[in-house]
């Protein structure tokens, strides 16, 4: 199993919408904004046919990259004062507008709230949270009062069934 790529999914996120940026400042007098990027995909801001700030649809003027960030001109925010009002917030697209990804490679909203089990049919618990190590990521498996910390490697992970919500793990020694 490939890692997943990182795609950011805040609390309080609805399913339907998926974070891939948040706004640091206006840019300049004409409602531009500086965003931080919160995805692995640039392209995403050049690709996405619109935006959604607080579930609010925003169409793109334009897209520069920036060092340090993205320069994004929405329709409605056309002055700095716009734009400033709009500090903080996130930048959202919809899930149906995420590029798919090859077999076997899952993006992290997809990961988050599947079960883990282990082949017996031993249930571990629900994936709440994904830490990004730097060689591979973390699950989170939460069940009760405990927590398990799952790598995410192809010796311990053996499946990933998004349909059944499951995620099938291999116990190597010491992991549970």
């Amino acid at each position: 199993m490939k890692q997943a790529p990182r795609l950011s999914h805040s609390s309080g996120e609805s399913a339907e919408y998926l974070t891939i940026g948040k706004v640091l400042r206006p840019w300049g007098i004409r409602g531009q904004m500086k965003i931080e990027s919160l995805t692995d995909y640039q392209n995403r801001f050049k690709h996405a046919r619109q935006f959604f700030i607080d579930q609010v649809p925003y169409q793109c003027l334009n897209v520069i990259f920036a060092a340090g960030g993205v320069v994004l001109a929405l329709h409605g925010v056309e002055s700095r004062t716009a734009a400033e009002e709009l500090r903080g917030s996130l930048i959202q697209i919809r899930e149906d507008e995420v590029q798919p990804l090859p077999d076997g490679t899952f993006y992290h909203h997809q990961i988050l709230g599947l079960i883990a089990w282990t082949p017996q049919g031993r249930r571990l618990g629900a994936i709440e949270e994904i830490l990004e190590t730097g060689s591979n990521d973390v699950y989170v498996v939460r069940n009760g009062g405990s927590e398990i910390l799952i790598p995410s490697t192809s010796d311990v992970v053996m499946s990933i069934d998004l349909q059944s919500g499951k995620m099938i793990v291999q116990a190597i020694p010491g992991l549970l």
